[in-house]
């Protein structure tokens, strides 16, 4: 039962904003260029077809390298319309703080307290901001990096491990929050891990780049 009020918040949000953004795409208050690059090259990829977007002239990912997109590809084999990445993206915004309730919990030993904790982040003016302007790839670093300072914290090593990996593939920028997140687990939790994800980030920094 001390679950279900960070239950009631997270399903919240995530109806409420995709509701919102949905409803601002079919009145056209949604950006089209913007909107579209990540629609035509996810639906692209769908149809098993090359990511070259007509309306930017370029590759998907010859801009922002975004590879965690391909896991949207079967979405679009069930709902091949734009509004599936708003209400994917009101989704992923709220499930963070999941995690951020979990680590609070587990900190503070005190359930009420985690689940402040985690509504403080749901009514963050700036997220809320942030949910309404188009869509952005930066929706999945948000629960990765949270879930990732989780396994981090209490150290489950595959789980950060797949959190830092998933998250490199997010944007050409990620090694600036996956290098301090395996510089902690270096000097706090296991030196090897922390080494090879250090060197994987900078590695996929320099690739991407």
């Amino acid at each position: 039962m001390e679950h279900v009020p960070l239950l009631a918040l997270v399903v919240a949000y995530a109806v409420h904003f995709a509701g919102i953004t949905v409803a601002m795409l079919r009145a056209y208050e949604q950006p089209a260029f913007d909107m579209s690059i990540p629609d035509q090259g996810i639906w692209l990829l769908s149809r098993f077809q090359g990511p070259f977007l007509t309306v930017a002239g370029r590759n998907l990912f010859g801009d922002h390298p975004s590879f965690i997109y391909v896991l949207l590809v079967p979405l679009y084999w069930v709902y091949p319309h734009t509004a599936a990445l708003l209400v994917v993206q009101a989704m992923l915004l709220a499930s963070a703080a999941v995690p951020i309730y979990l680590l609070a919990r587990y900190l503070l030993r005190n359930w009420f307290l985690a689940t402040c904790l985690a509504a403080a982040y749901l009514l963050n003016p700036a997220l809320q901001q942030t949910n309404l302007e188009q869509f952005h790839v930066e929706a999945f670093e948000t629960p990765l990096l949270a879930l990732g300072i989780y396994a981090a914290v209490r150290w489950r090593p595959t789980l950060f491990i797949i959190c830092v990996a998933l998250i490199l593939m997010c944007k050409e920028d990620a090694a600036l929050y996956t290098v301090p997140l395996a510089l902690w687990v270096l000097l706090r939790r296991n030196r090897n891990v922390g080494t090879v994800l250090i060197g994987a980030s900078a590695l996929t920094a320099a690739f991407d780049n």
